[in-house]
């Protein structure tokens, strides 16, 4: 299951961002986004409810103010629609705007619940102003003030009891396959080779929806290939031109569970190509980098002769995208039908990589594991020390992990964390979200590996490994007083 999203939304000047950092507390780690190289859309972060024995994590994301016209624009109305809650900020002070009636009548229309949250009630006496708001008609409401700190725990409480229940989605759910790219690199030609495809499935499976998408069965897997909603006879491409059509990937690529990134190489990697592969990376999405037209650059004839010209393409396509290099690449051609299926059958890969779980205990086996072969640096008082991770969410794997002090660790010990992860955990071809979080006081250890993993020697009895355990924790123990002496 992904990690709940909870949206703040509100008109300008009511506090959207002090509610989101409030919420966030000291403790809070923003999101790592811009390890892969780019920046974030909105400002976002990760926030607990329960206790660290327990705990249930959620992002948190300010959706940016509401303008003359309610959930215009795309990034609003994305993060709007995407949202498992949504807290409907309003100025406890004032009174109800048109503009806040009318984003009240557009929130009835989506699934998520909706919490009004009065801001600036700074005081007791401001709570019964709380029955001017009640005619919005939307979310249950609760007073609160960032600057006094008032009702923090109360409202934590409210999206704690809000959240959807914990589980995992439909295991047999189609697989939604984005195709993005420029113009004129092989959409439409790819969608059509793959609908006439006889691995494509019964003739009664190669349907259009009504939003465009096509419906294929690949092996008894369902797959939907998405469209763009335009009505027409096949899945409709993204053809428009710069920040439009930009846009139109957006909206492909936030419906998808997989995205398969078209290039032409016989054209260049272009701005565009660089704008789409933000775009995909920003939402993590699983994709592979499809390039098409492959007998135009190495005919069919010369090979496996001229197989080495491929790779040297490969190679420029992983230096263009450097901090994507990681994912999967393929040569296709769409005319003819080359390589198609394979290309289909990796997404499928993908799909289920991006789903995987982890135990707890693997995760920390493979932390000590790492911060053995590679210890943290000393070029200060408080060395960097990672403790433990969690992984809280998958579509995209969300991996916290705790540590000493955020502030001790740069950008190179985050990507350094990350390959040890995508190394040794299944996630070898999908982006990671990752989180840092402070721990300041200790907690109970968690459940020690088998021996055998973590003794560090042949044939190690019980008692050297309890022995070893205690070691650690005790380490633990006098690591966090210092901490607490320090800071």
């Amino acid at each position: 299951m992904a990690l709940p999203k909870v949206v703040i939304t509100g008109v300008s000047g009511v506090g959207t961002t002090s509610v989101l950092r409030w919420i966030l507390g000291r403790k809070a780690a923003a999101g790592h986004d811009g390890e892969e190289g780019f920046g974030r859309e909105r400002e976002r972060g990760l926030a607990q409810v329960g206790d660290e024995r327990e705990p249930r994590f959620f992002e948190v994301i300010d959706a940016g103010p509401l303008g003359p016209s309610p959930g215009e624009g795309p990034g609003l109305n994305e993060d709007i629609s995407d949202a498992d809650l949504i807290l409907f900020v309003v100025d406890i002070r004032g009174e109800p705007s048109r503009v806040e009636a009318e984003a009240a009548v557009e929130l009835g229309y989506l699934k998520a619940p909706v919490i009004l949250v009065m801001n600036k009630a700074d005081a007791p006496e401001l709570d019964g102003r709380a029955a001017v708001f009640s005619r919005l008609g939307r979310g249950r409401p609760i007073a609160v003030s960032t600057t006094r700190n008032r009702n923090r725990e109360a409202l934590l409480d409210l999206i704690a009891e809000r959240l959807p229940a914990p589980g995992a989605g439909p295991a047999e759910a189609p697989v939604k396959i984005a195709l993005v790219g420029r113009p004129n690199v092989g959409k439409a030609t790819f969608a059509a080779s793959v609908a006439r495809a006889a691995w494509a499935g019964p003739t009664s499976r190669r349907e259009v929806g009504p939003e465009g998408d096509l419906h294929l069965d690949l092996d008894g897997r369902p797959i939907t290939i998405l469209g763009q909603g335009s009505g027409s006879e096949g899945p409709s491409v993204l053809d428009a031109f710069d920040l439009a059509m930009v846009e139109q990937a957006e909206g492909a690529i936030r419906r998808a569970d997989v995205v398969l990134f078209l290039l032409d190489l016989a054209q260049g990697i272009t701005r565009l190509d660089r704008q789409i592969a933000d775009a995909i990376a920003r939402r993590y999405k699983p994709c592979v980098f499809v390039i098409n037209k492959m007998d135009l650059l190495v005919p069919e004839a010369t090979l496996p002769a001229g197989a080495g010209l491929l790779v040297k393409h490969a190679h420029a396509v992983q230096h263009a995208f450097r901090s994507m290099s990681y994912m999967p690449l393929a040569f296709v051609s769409a005319a003819s039908g080359r390589n198609l299926r394979e290309v289909l059958d990796e997404a499928v890969v993908l799909h289920e990589q991006a789903r995987a779980r982890v135990e707890t205990r693997t995760l920390n086996w493979v932390l000590r594991e790492a911060t053995t072969r590679r210890p943290a640096r000393a070029d200060g008082p408080r060395p960097p020390r990672v403790e433990e991770a969690l992984q809280v969410a998958t579509s995209p794997p969300t991996i916290v992990t705790f540590v000493n002090s955020t502030t001790l660790f740069d950008a190179a010990d985050r990507r350094n964390l990350l390959s040890v992860f995508r190394d040794k955990l299944p996630f070898h071809d999908v982006p990671i979200k990752l989180y840092l979080r402070s721990r300041t006081h200790p907690v109970a250890p968690p459940p020690e590996p088998p021996p055998e993993l973590h003794t560090g020697w042949p044939g190690a009895t019980e008692e050297a490994a309890q022995a070893a355990g205690d070691l650690r924790r005790l380490d633990r123990q006098v690591n966090e007083l210092l901490c607490e002496f320090s800071d």
